[in-house]
């Protein structure tokens, strides 16, 4: 309901009512059933949003956070490389992710 709701804001060009629904939704713990699809959509949807409002420590915890609560879970750790490289211009840390996550099944090379 709340990815539902922030999604609905975000279309209606509402981002500060759009973060703080998809917020709500990330403050569950994950369930380990179907409800985290609709956690995984909200992490793809307030990542890019804090990202464009410039709050990248915000973006970047949520990167950890959400490797954290999905281990394992493919292409994760290269969507932080990218991140750490684009927005903070960092080579090294960025290299240091994509290592960490040389085991993940992503099936594309980056």
């Amino acid at each position: 309901l709340w990815v539902n709701w922030g999604e609905l804001h975000e279309r209606q060009r509402q981002p500060a009512a759009a973060l703080r629904h998809y917020r709500r939704a990330l403050a569950a713990p994950p369930t380990g059933n179907t409800y985290d699809n609709a956690r995984l959509w909200a992490y793809g949807r307030v990542i890019p949003l804090l990202t464009g409002q410039g709050d990248l420590d915000a973006a970047e915890a949520l990167y950890a956070q959400r490797a954290r609560e999905y281990p394992g879970r493919r292409c994760m750790a290269p969507d932080h490389a990218l991140f750490l490289l684009w927005h903070r211009g960092s080579a090294d840390s960025a290299q240091q992710a994509v290592e960490a996550a040389s085991s993940e099944p992503c099936g594309q090379p980056r």
